[in-house]
């Protein structure tokens, strides 16, 4: 007899969240685009005078929960993609039409009118975002030469990468160029600093995402911890989609390298059953050179004092679109880069790929290359 899958609780109300989230700022962003539209543009006259226009208005300004409604209804692959490329644009072009009507609405307390305002906008939004959809096609590698106090056998490379989203966004060729380019890099050891999938794994089995993954070359292994998104995506469908692509997930787990670096790995505080830094810590020979992974960026400073010599994290994106990477220097205290704290040396990441707008404005795409050796 074919056993049936049932959702859990959790599953349940992750989607359930996930699916208010996105209806709420769907509803937000229409409301502060017609707020900022409003004196300058006459924008409800438009969709008053124009049904048509108000009906395509109000339907893209739903397609993001219409897709989250239709996958959960096991709509068709090729709906699906057609529903998450549209939403997930109009996303980008309503935050920045917002912006820049904004602005322009700015001038105008001044008494200063530009012609075709509306146009002009529009114009504006349509170059920042080819801008962003160009950058986000290419991303870049930040390289590091680590010097640890704590002895290992001889000198490795690592490549760690976070955030790929891998889902409706990735095609097979983006993929593919992800992992030539790390590859090219020639790591001894490769790092997925978690979310390596978006929300669903169907979508990367129907296309057979993990035969791609299995390139990943690296003679000391591919490891892996999970971030928040694997868990929206269902834990042991994600743990399944990891096993298949020949990556090694540490879940509150220790893997010691041939060179004796400890590579300790962090489950997502999703998870609330995971263990914390000060658990791990206890599974660490304390002789040894240690690496954290912790998919968030989440209390640098206790995890430096518990003697970790490296830490890397991901999860911000650097905020992916401008203005919003001025928000995430608030919320994290180190958002994308390097610090050194104690004698830590703490890294997070901005992602190698994004989630959502296939954007990236005034941030990018990143690998980043650790050299670690002995001083």
């Amino acid at each position: 007899m074919k056993a049936i899958a049932r959702k859990t609780p959790k599953a349940f109300f992750w989607r359930f969240f996930i699916f208010m989230k996105v209806l709420i700022l769907s509803g937000i962003s229409f409301a502060f685009l017609a707020a900022c539209a409003y004196s300058y543009f006459q924008f409800p006259k438009i969709l008053a005078e124009n049904r048509i226009f108000t009906f395509v208005f109000a339907v893209l300004s739903l397609s993001f929960p219409i897709y989250f409604f239709m996958r959960n209804l096991g709509a068709p692959s090729f709906l699906l993609q057609g529903l998450f490329s549209v939403s997930t644009i109009w996303i980008g072009f309503i935050f920045y039409f917002s912006i820049i009507s904004l602005i322009l609405n700015f001038f105008g307390i001044f008494h200063i009118k530009i012609p075709f305002a509306f146009f002009a906008a529009l114009i504006a939004t349509a170059a920042v975002l080819v801008f962003g959809f160009i950058k986000n096609r290419n991303f870049e590698t930040r390289e590091y030469e680590v010097k640890i106090e704590k002895p290992i056998a001889f000198p490795v490379k690592i490549v760690a990468a976070s955030d790929f989203h891998l889902g409706y966004g990735s095609s097979r060729s983006k993929i593919e160029n992800i992992v030539s380019a790390i590859n090219a890099k020639n790591p001894d050891a490769i790092l997925i600093v978690g979310d390596l999938i978006d929300d669903n794994t169907e979508v990367l089995r129907h296309r057979n995402i993990s035969e791609i993954l299995k390139r990943l070359n690296a003679p000391m292994g591919v490891f892996a911890v999970f971030g928040n998104h694997e868990y929206l995506a269902g834990a042991k469908k994600s743990e399944e989609f990891y096993k298949n692509s020949n990556i090694k997930l540490l879940k509150d787990e220790v893997a010691i390298l041939e060179n004796g670096l400890q590579i300790a790995g962090l489950d997502d505080f999703s998870n609330k059953k995971s263990k914390r830094e000060n658990d791990i810590v206890k599974q660490l020979k304390p002789e040894l050179p240690s690496l954290l992974l912790d998919h968030r960026p989440r209390n640098l400073q206790d995890k430096a004092n518990l003697g970790f010599d490296i830490q890397i994290s991901g999860h911000s994106h650097n905020g992916q679109m401008f203005p919003l990477n001025m928000i995430t220097k608030l919320l994290f205290e180190l958002d994308c880069g390097y610090k050194k704290i104690n004698s830590c040396h703490s890294f997070v990441s901005s992602g190698i790929s994004l989630w959502g707008p296939p954007f990236r404005i005034g941030t990018k795409n990143e690998m980043l290359v650790l050299n670690i050796s002995n001083k």
